[in-house]
């Protein structure tokens, strides 16, 4: 279990915000997204967590001892991937990977055998790619493949690297390989898609102008915040029609990171009265599914009421 107390930092030399009285929990086995605008501290939180910023006040604890970020013991725990890696120009990727499980560690003496290394390449769905050469890599598979590079060193807590040039549907994938990971008692931590569906994640920790507006379960946070449920539904004729019909123009179409469109139902709609619209519709209720808001749902609402309780309070 890692803690974080009162952790402050100023702005640092390569662009990351500052933080202001960080104060949440990361515990293991739980995929936690960072969820924030531009400068809200996601990167800041990431950067001093990996000791590569300083912070100017705070506390990190272990297992319930305060600890540096400097510590041989966190720096063995705590791992930051960045989002791309050097990779070579040329040769194999199984032949390279295979020199990373026989270098020396800084972190870990310990060498992962050959059996799991295949088997984490394939739970990353890297295990075919890796018996091509690195020509082929798409900075996607090249992400996951840091990614892999870092789990050899068996990280308590894997912190993922910001990074825009990945689309929602490269970080939703990349998030449901990861979960075997998490389940055997590691935490990922990953700065995520605003067009994420929030339940594809243990725990959300909403971020602005470096504070925490809210942290938890999504279901929590959906709750305690009275935000409605959406509705996730195959986009197809018979659908179309049944919500141009029932509902009208209050429901709107919205891309989402799978093969399905998404959108909340408007208020005066319950989701009892949706899913006996789509029995009389003759389509099959098991493709429609009720999912918590979007992350961006959940930033969106939260950040308005950071900003009428501010308006309150002048």
């Amino acid at each position: 279990m890692i803690r974080i107390e009162g952790l402050s930092a100023r702005p640092s030399t390569k662009g990351s915000s500052a933080l202001d009285e960080v104060s949440l929990s990361l515990p293991a086995r739980e995929v936690v997204a960072l969820v924030g605008s531009r400068g809200a501290g996601k990167a800041a939180l990431l950067n001093v967590l990996s000791g590569e910023q300083r912070s100017k006040g705070g506390d990190l604890f272990l297992d319930g001892e305060a600890i540096t970020p400097k510590a041989p013991r966190w720096r063995q725990d705590v791992l930051l991937v960045p989002h791309k890696l050097k990779l070579p120009k040329a040769g194999s990727i199984w032949g390279w990977f295979q020199r990373e499980l026989a270098a020396p560690r800084s972190v870990r003496s310990k060498v992962t055998p050959l059996e799991r290394a295949e088997a984490m390449l394939k739970k990353l769905k890297l295990w075919e790619l890796a018996q091509g050469a690195f020509g082929d890599v798409s900075e996607a598979e090249g992400w996951r493949l840091s990614i892999a590079q870092g789990l050899l060193r068996s990280p308590r807590c894997l912190l993922l690297e910001e990074s825009s040039r990945f689309s929602a549907e490269d970080v939703a994938e990349t998030v449901a390989c990861l979960r075997p990971f998490a389940e055997s008692g590691t935490t990922i931590v990953v700065p995520a898609s605003r067009d994420m569906p929030s339940g594809d994640f243990d725990h959300v920790v909403v971020l602005d102008a470096g504070r925490i507006l809210a942290k938890g379960s999504p279901q929590t946070l959906t709750d305690t915040h009275k935000l409605p449920p959406q509705i996730s539904i195959p986009r197809v004729a018979q659908s179309e029609a049944l919500v141009e019909e029932t509902i009208g123009e209050g429901f709107v179409w919205a891309d989402g990171p799978r093969e399905t469109f998404v959108s909340a139902l408007p208020e005066d709609v319950t989701a009892e009265d949706f899913f006996r619209m789509v029995r009389e519709q003759g389509i099959e209720p098991d493709f429609v599914t009720l999912q918590t808001p979007s992350l961006g749902q959940l930033y969106m609402a939260l950040t308005q009421r950071s900003l009428e309780e501010d308006a309150l309070a002048h």
